[in-house]
């Protein structure tokens, strides 16, 4: 088997396994605050959104560190560095006692994150190229499909055992990661010899266009924000769609769901179809649907209606984000994908971070559907900043 095979199936099952640990611990963040100490459900609400975001402005922090990092000693480390780290904090956050223990291990974790995108950076520099497309959005079913199993996993042995206990299973799992990393993961380490460093001081000065890679660092912002407004939002949504509590939980948690269902069963389809069509054309079809399910989702009165929505988001996603991804890489030089995509890491933590504040304080202000206006208005706009990018781009080809 070609090395860059193994390393798709390795790094798809490390993918998996990281997506199944950040998700089945989260759900009960709030629950875990709340039992450290003796305070109102408020401020248990008020301290798990601290401890939920304190990774995500780490993220935003570092992540270009790393990746220049990544481009100088190689993509393996990282690897290595993520699932080690990642595996020592979130085991500590079992043993923690206090809440601000809690934040300062998400801290930490925040140092720890980008295994997924170090994983895709190594792929992309390792597989022919005519292929980039499905196997990047093959490796994202990877961590989509963990984060869909998480929480039910979490779920169990956070009733069967405790939710310490879920830490420590998590923490096992990344150590299984880590493993798979080590001995399986192999790379053309291609380091940046001394005479080159100058070279690697300034990445903007190497990029060719620079708008262009703003523009698609916005859309990731924008799009990521959109998904993750509707996340705090989504329960009280389907209460006032349904008009009663009656299984409340459960229809959420579908609707949760079931853009990470769609995500899976056609990510390598539309992968395919960008190797065909081009990631361009795919990418703005992604972008259309986006803001054609946002729009309707407004509207929307029924919950079957809603569903369906819900799975044309996951579709939508897997045209877009992943693709952007790509574009990023296509339109930088080889020895800086691993910075170009921890530029893109943090602006998808920045659309996380903001996306929650934007849900919960729209929602709080007007009605819960101008949440979805909004994200559609804001994705619109983006998409028209690249469409100008773009023909400007074109005008210079022909002039």
């Amino acid at each position: 088997m070609e090395k860059w095979k193994k390393n798709v199936i390795v790094l798809w099952i490390g993918t998996f396994l990281a997506g199944v640990g950040f998700s089945e611990i989260m759900p009960f963040l709030t629950i875990y605050v709340k039992s450290m100490n003796d305070m109102s459900e408020k401020k248990a609400l008020f301290l798990s959104g601290i401890v939920y975001s304190a990774s995500y402005v780490v993220v935003i922090l570092v992540s270009p560190f790393w990746g220049k990092i990544a481009d100088r000693y190689g993509r393996r480390a990282m690897l290595l560095r993520c699932s080690l780290g990642m595996t020592i904090t979130i085991t500590l956050m079992g043993f923690a006692t206090n809440v601000w223990q809690l934040i300062l291990l998400r801290c930490l974790q925040g140092l720890s994150d980008g295994y997924t995108p170090n994983a895709q950076a190594l792929i992309i520099l390792q597989a022919p190229k005519k292929k980039l497309g499905k196997i990047m959005n093959l490796l994202t079913t990877g961590y989509v499909s963990g984060n869909l199993i998480g929480p039910i996993v979490g779920g169990v042995f956070a009733d069967f055992f405790s939710i310490r206990c879920t830490f420590f299973i998590t923490g096992f799992l990344l150590f299984v990661v880590f493993l798979l990393s080590l001995f399986f993961v192999t790379e053309n380490n291609e380091k940046i010899q001394k005479k080159d460093k100058e070279n690697t001081v300034s990445f903007w000065k190497y990029v060719p266009n620079i708008k262009y890679l703003l523009i698609m660092l916005l859309l990731t912002t924008v799009i990521q924000a959109g998904n993750a407004s509707i996340v705090p939002i989504l329960t009280f949504f389907i209460r006032q769609i349904i008009g009663s509590t009656s299984h409340l939980l459960i229809l959420s948690g579908l609707a949760a769901a079931l853009p990470g269902v769609s995500n899976i069963l056609f990510a390598v389809s539309i992968g395919k179809a960008a190797d065909k069509w081009g990631v361009i054309r795919i990418l703005f079809m992604g972008i259309f649907l986006t803001i054609a399910v946002n729009l309707l989702q407004s509207i929307t009165a029924s919950l079957i209606f809603l569903f369906l929505l819900r799975f044309m988001l996951g579709i939508a996603d897997a045209s877009t984000l992943p693709e952007i991804q790509l574009s990023i890489t296509q339109n930088i030089e080889r020895r800086f994908i691993g910075r170009g995509l921890s530029y893109n890491q943090s602006a998808n933590a920045l659309g996380s971070m903001l996306g929650t504040l934007i849900g919960t304080s729209v929602s709080a202000v007007c009605k819960i559907k101008s949440v979805f206006l909004l994200n559609a208005l804001l994705i619109a706009l983006s998409a028209m900043l690249l469409i100008m990018q773009i023909s400007k781009k074109s005008r210079k080809t022909f002039s």
